[in-house]
């Protein structure tokens, strides 16, 4: 067992502001770890200093942190479906289901509309009127 788990397993319930650094964030550094704190203390209810005890209550600290990252009491990381669970599924106000039917549709236009060989609507065969128009 190394010095710092050991550190971890200690029994003090009020950790300086150096230990809390060392247990919650030693990537960050010292003076925006300091900053971070604060502002969480002021805004999100993070548990204060304690001036008498000279510390932060580590399970208080513990509790807060694992709260803020949905983890739930026995440890766990909770999932989305145990965070949100409120009981049994109850559809009585959806509206009921229909069977499925095959919809009307709008009469789509005929892309042939007239007959081969005979005149289109304007008078000229399609003969014709390719020739008319330029394109053979």
């Amino acid at each position: 067992m190394t010095d710092e788990t050991k550190r971890d397993e200690s029994v003090a319930l009020y950790v300086s502001w150096d230990e809390l650094h060392r247990r919650v964030a030693p990537a960050l550094g010292r003076d925006s770890f300091k900053a971070l704190v604060k502002d969480k203390v002021a805004k999100a209810g993070f548990p204060p200093y304690s001036d008498s005890w000279r510390g932060f209550y580590w399970p208080k600290v513990k509790e807060w942190l694992d709260s803020q990252n949905e983890v739930r009491t026995d440890g766990r990381v909770a999932t989305t479906a145990e965070a949100v669970e409120d009981g049994a599924e109850s559809f009585k106000h959806a509206p009921p289901r229909r069977k499925a039917r095959v919809q009307d549709r709008p009469e789509q236009p005929r892309i042939l509309a007239g007959q081969p060989g005979h005149p289109r609507p304007h008078g000229v065969s399609r003969h014709l009127h390719s020739v008319a128009s330029g394109r053979d």
